[in-house]
């Protein structure tokens, strides 16, 4: 008679208590993209003392940073895009060798000597133009916030 009460105690311990050990992880999967916006690809130039380039294409994205003095360039095998903020349309381009901290890049419209013209402004500090202006632009507060 023990050893039932004993059995039967055990078994209705093992049918409370086995849902509690079992562990799921249910995770959204990120999509990652191996291609850049196109209102992202083109030439843009930024001026910080001295000019800077990038230069985004479908599958290759190159940042000339002469206050490093250091070239990074990723080619179509390595490049990861990542949707940082679909609503503000911010995008976090990166290489898939390395870790750390991304810029995140996000395009727009901005006028510029009275006319408007496409702009990509990375991290929410530096503007980027198609063209090299002649001197610094503020960026609207619109185009600050991510």
């Amino acid at each position: 008679m023990q050893s039932k009460l004993v059995l039967g105690i055990l078994a209705f311990g093992l049918t409370l208590g086995a849902p509690t050990f079992s562990t799921t992880t249910a995770q959204a999967k990120q999509k990652v993209y191996h291609t850049t916006p196109s209102y992202l690809r083109g030439t843009w130039y930024y001026y910080n003392g001295g000019w800077q380039r990038a230069k985004i294409t479908a599958h290759t994205f190159r940042y000339n940073d002469y206050v490093y003095g250091g070239h990074q360039y990723v080619t179509s095998n390595h490049l990861e895009v990542d949707s940082y903020n679909r609503a503000h349309h911010s995008w976090s381009i990166m290489d898939s060798r390395s870790e750390g901290g991304n810029s995140v890049y996000r395009g727009g419209k901005m006028k510029i000597n009275g006319k408007y013209h496409q702009v990509m402004i990375v991290d929410g500090t530096m503007l980027f133009t198609h063209f090299k202006t002649k001197h610094h632009n503020t960026i609207p507060k619109r185009l600050r916030s991510f």
